[in-house]
């Protein structure tokens, strides 16, 4: 059972109360975050009122900030209109299989590169590290001709593979062996 420090002045214990702070740079420091929060928070605000606005009010110039009319059927009509629920299971199938298969072959790969030493193993390894610095689209083309030759296209495939096969090896060099299994 813990029992509670004393409290009172003579207390060894107790936590001294934290003042506020009236430095001037601090101050300064605090209003341009604040400033910065509501800028950066801006665009995001735009969005929502933009898209309680009707048809003929979005198109106005110059545009109104908040709409005259809040047209909240805006966002029935979306999901009347699209299938939302398809477009949402579509994202959280390919996000999920990316991630899960990024991790996988990640940790892998960079256990084999920080574990094991060998002949050719750091030319492996900058052979892979130079690959991953390619621009993508310098691969843009290659990689849809490689899609469609294997009938990958219109399918999720081209969206999770290149996801899965983009290795992170980069921090696992730095973990210590005492984290390997005896």
């Amino acid at each position: 059972m813990s029992t509670l420090p004393a409290a009172g002045p003579h207390a060894d214990n107790a936590v001294p109360k934290r003042r506020r702070s009236t430095d001037p740079v601090g101050i300064v420091s605090f209003i341009a975050l604040v400033v910065t929060t509501f800028l950066m928070l801006l665009p995001l605000f735009f969005m929502v009122s933009t898209s309680l606005k009707s048809k003929k009010e979005m198109l106005k110039f110059p545009p109104t900030f908040l709409p005259e009319s809040w047209q909240w059927s805006n966002y029935k009509e979306i999901f009347d209109t699209l299938s939302f629920g398809t477009m949402y299971m579509n994202s959280l199938i390919i996000g999920v299989l990316t991630v899960i298969g990024t991790l996988l072959s990640s940790a892998l790969a960079a256990y084999g590169f920080a574990r094991y030493r060998g002949k050719g193993s750091n030319t492996w390894f900058l052979l892979m590290l130079s690959t991953m610095m390619l621009p993508y689209p310098a691969i843009m083309i290659p990689q849809f001709i490689l899609f469609s030759k294997l009938n990958w296209i219109d399918t999720f495939l081209p969206l999770i593979v290149p996801g899965v096969l983009r290795l992170s090896v980069q921090h696992l060099p730095a973990a210590p062996i005492l984290l390997d299994a005896p």
